[in-house]
């Protein structure tokens, strides 16, 4: 999993980083009529964009922020597993090491009965 740092500049408002050529190149009619006046409708809409596209960072933050912690669980869970895995060997080692004195003190007192 690799991070990328994007920065993205919000303010002061630069419309065309969001208008493509092929709008840029397009016509436009001086005959729009605007309700209730165009300055209105444009803070408007570059309050509205501004909403959207904060909205998205913290988004993308959010999912950044999942990601990480679904790696360290994955990582967690991997270390736990070849944890248990190395600590039953041990155990197993200890219990049959104990089996085969306990097995050698029987041999050696029956060997010392005869």
């Amino acid at each position: 999993m690799s991070k990328k740092l994007k920065s993205v500049q919000f303010l002061p408002f630069d419309p065309r980083q969001f208008i493509s050529n092929e709008t840029q190149q397009a016509p436009v009619q001086q005959h729009s009529l605007y309700e209730p006046s165009r300055s209105a409708v444009i803070s408007e809409i570059k309050e509205q964009l501004l909403k959207g596209l904060l909205h998205q960072c913290y988004m993308d933050s959010l999912a950044s922020e999942y990601g990480s912690r679904m790696v360290a669980m994955d990582n967690a869970s991997r270390n736990c597993k070849e944890l248990t895995n190395k600590l039953t060997l041990r155990l197993n080692r200890e219990r049959q090491a104990s089996i085969t004195q306990e097995i050698a003190e029987i041999v050696g007192g029956a060997a010392g009965l005869q």
